[in-house]
């Protein structure tokens, strides 16, 4: 059964990082981001200021490949995290995230507050899966030493 869900308000990254970890759990453990920057990745996930307790949560189950136009690493708790760079106008404000049967839409509402659009649909998942893989061949390593032990 295909649906939506909406995640709103200040305890939205609550909701989202909560449905993200229950669906890369009981699924194939990949999670696919793009997004402006390391920064609203680990915002957008609830990790705040050093508080990144919940990315190495996230990292423990699952094989996590993120693309953000930025070409300096920011955000060293997520240096295990596969990232690669793209030219800004290939990346638009609006990232998004790819997780078992899911895609996920991250709207920054300002003040810290971020709305999620969560599509549970495998065929829109594996449409957003092939698009990330075509922009993921034409990306820079960010961590190269990393990206080379792991590349896939």
């Amino acid at each position: 059964m295909d649906d939506a869900a909406i995640y709103r308000g200040p305890d939205s990254c609550d909701c989202f990082f909560q449905d993200l970890m229950q669906t890369t759990g009981a699924n194939n453990g990949e999670v696919l981001v793009v997004a402006p920057s390391q920064d609203m990745l680990a915002r957008s996930c609830g990790a705040e200021g050093r508080e990144f307790e919940r990315l190495a949560k996230l990292q423990a189950i699952a094989n996590i490949k993120c693309l953000v136009w930025e070409t300096t690493p920011t955000c060293s708790s997520v240096s295990e995290f596969q990232f690669r760079a793209l030219p800004k106008q290939q990346i638009g404000p609006t990232g998004y995230f790819v997780f078992g049967n899911k895609h996920a839409l991250v709207l920054y509402k300002g003040a810290g507050v971020f709305q999620f659009v969560v599509i549970r649909c495998a065929a829109v998942a594996q449409d957003y899966r092939n698009h990330f893989f075509a922009l993921w061949g034409m990306a820079t390593p960010l961590f190269p030493e990393i990206s080379r032990k792991t590349s896939a």
